[in-house]
């Protein structure tokens, strides 16, 4: 930037004052581009949405402490909560299929059906759901 300066003023292409203008509308430019991108980006971006903050402070925390029954209401509230029945056919499966595990305190086969359901259906929320409420 310092050299592009230096070269405007040695060259004759505007003084200072022309060169000062010059840079003020570069900024005031960037400054738009920037406010533009941002006003496109979702109301959460870079922060957790509802259900992602629902799963790390009430599923996360059942899981790591194999609180069976805790995370039996949780999955059948997970489990009634399909936002979009067509977009996600075996929404309550995966969470029956975690009260099954958790009901059996089979800590093996609940991650099974959260990594299932995750696979399944993560990717596709998250587009679909940026915004998604938590049960």
């Amino acid at each position: 930037m310092v050299r592009l300066i230096g070269y405007i003023q040695e060259s004759g292409l505007g003084g200072r004052e022309t060169m000062n203008k010059n840079l003020r509308s570069v900024f005031v430019a960037m400054a738009v581009g920037l406010g533009v991108a941002a006003a496109g980006m979702p109301a959460h971006a870079g922060a957790d949405s509802p259900m992602k903050k629902w799963m790390k402070t009430e599923v996360q925390p059942a899981k790591a402490s194999a609180n069976w029954a805790k995370l039996q209401t949780l999955l059948g509230a997970l489990g009634s909560k399909n936002p979009d029945a067509a977009a996600f056919p075996k929404w309550k499966q995966f969470a029956d299929d975690g009260i099954a595990a958790a009901k059996k305190e089979d800590k093996e086969a609940l991650n099974k059906s959260c990594t299932a359901c995750h696979n399944a259906y993560k990717k596709q929320y998250k587009e679909k759901f940026p915004d998604g409420a938590a049960p």
